[in-house]
């Protein structure tokens, strides 16, 4: 599929290439990008070609996996500064292609009208404006007013005046008395600097330089890529990071405090149903923990510890909670029963180890598909197994062993400190 203009630039064109899925081509997705970017480079008029995997962004809303804004009063400081800091990412290490947004490499003919002559003639903007051909069509006049100071309009041509655009001055302007008079005789053609797209960011303008990756950490590839473009800003412009890591980093902060929150809300529960506070601790600490075992399934497998990373931690900790609040009730209920703490945790694990361990191994069972990538998509989705599979077994010995153990040395604390107590008194 071939996209003339992308909705922004006249100039640019968008390419959309369907390949057959990685399981059944030889080359990666990046030896690809690397060789249509060399062969659309190589194309003469071609300024800039950029070459990337169809959602290459975690968002849609975001341009590019690495995208710095540069925003700035004077939309005429930004050319300059996008050129400084499109050099200055060029240098990056693990960045394959940089772009920008918009640019000022383009020139426009500005057609001027003589207004002491069309004052003279009888002739007004809008008749002139009549006569200019648009594509083959007529140009219409955005402003009624009948000064020559009306609103200017934006015309693309076409041929032989796209690319003359001197021969207008040859086009026939009819005047009231049936004469006519050329185009040059009344106005002049002035070449100047041409922006086919302005954007703003709130009150300020701005430019966006684009980065994309290959293989890089996007979290260190975006400190780098800021930190560098800072360096080169001249003065009146601003940096700001607006790609994959930022809107991670946002969304990675909205989830843990969602997180947390949870776990507050579950010792909430917890502490009145136990009748205490140390038991409701216990069975929540054992969380914390089996992310230790999280951490190592991603270094295991070399995975980022990515959105999808996080939701398998969520996953575990649901899992592992599950296991912590059936041993602590059992063990709770076994005391009741008139067994020691010793006593009733041993028995909590003779008869809740079954149990555990083939929910443990059923979820690690279906995550290993997820975690070998065997289909197409599951890339995306390897550090939410990765998480879950290091993190479960991990955390399944922690809830059979130390849990326990825990609740032992709790328990004993516990049965001391109201022997001091009594001895005290």
């Amino acid at each position: 599929m071939i996209s003339l203009g992308s909705g922004q630039l006249p100039a640019e064109a968008t390419l959309t290439i369907t390949y057959v899925n990685r399981l059944e081509r030889n080359e990666s997705s990046w030896q690809i990008e690397a060789d249509l970017r060399r062969q659309l480079e190589a194309l003469p008029g071609v300024t800039i070609a950029d070459a990337y995997d169809f959602g290459a962004t975690a968002l849609s809303t975001i341009k590019a996996p690495v995208d710095i804004r540069l925003s700035a009063e004077d939309w005429r400081l930004l050319p300059a500064a996008a050129e400084r800091v499109t050099a200055a990412l060029q240098k990056v290490p693990g960045l394959s292609s940089v772009s920008v947004s918009w640019d000022a490499n383009t020139t426009e003919a500005s057609l001027v009208l003589n207004e002491d002559k069309l004052r003279t003639l009888g002739l007004t903007p809008d008749v002139v404006l009549a006569q200019l051909p648009l594509k083959g069509a007529a140009v219409a006049s955005m402003s009624k007013l009948p000064t020559v100071g009306a609103i200017p309009v934006r015309s693309y041509f076409s041929e032989p005046y796209r690319s003359n655009p001197a021969t207008l001055g040859l086009l026939p302007i009819p005047l009231p008395d049936g004469s006519t008079v050329s185009l040059g005789e009344i106005s002049t053609i002035v070449n100047q600097p041409g922006l086919s797209l302005l954007t703003t960011n709130g009150n300020r303008y701005s430019l966006d330089v684009l980065g994309y990756r290959n293989t890089a950490p996007i979290s260190v590839l975006s400190e780098k890529s800021l930190a560098a473009a800072q360096k080169v800003l001249p003065p009146g412009v601003e940096a700001s990071d607006k790609g994959d890591n930022a809107a991670g980093s946002d969304s990675s902060k909205r989830m843990l405090t969602g997180l947390g929150m949870g776990i507050l809300l579950l010792f909430g529960v917890l502490a009145p149903a136990y009748g205490s506070v140390a038991l409701a601790l216990l069975s929540i600490i054992i969380l914390p923990l089996s992310a230790i075992g999280a951490v190592w399934g991603l270094l295991a497998f070399n995975k980022a510890l990515a959105l999808p990373a996080i939701l398998g931690i969520v996953l575990l900790f649901s899992i592992i909670i599950k296991n912590s609040i059936l041993m602590v009730d059992f063990i709770q209920e076994r005391r009741r029963e008139g067994s020691g703490a010793f006593e009733a945790a041993m028995e909590s694990i003779r008869l809740r180890y079954r149990p555990i361990l083939m929910t443990a191994f059923g979820t690690i069972a279906g995550m290993i598909p997820i975690a070998m990538q065997r289909a197409v998509g599951l890339e995306r989705l390897s550090p939410l197994a990765d998480a879950a599979i290091g993190g479960l077994l991990l955390g399944t010995v922690l809830s059979l062993f130390y849990l326990p153990m825990f609740y032992v040395w709790v328990s004993e604390k516990s049965v001391s400190r109201e022997a001091e107590h009594e001895s005290g008194l």
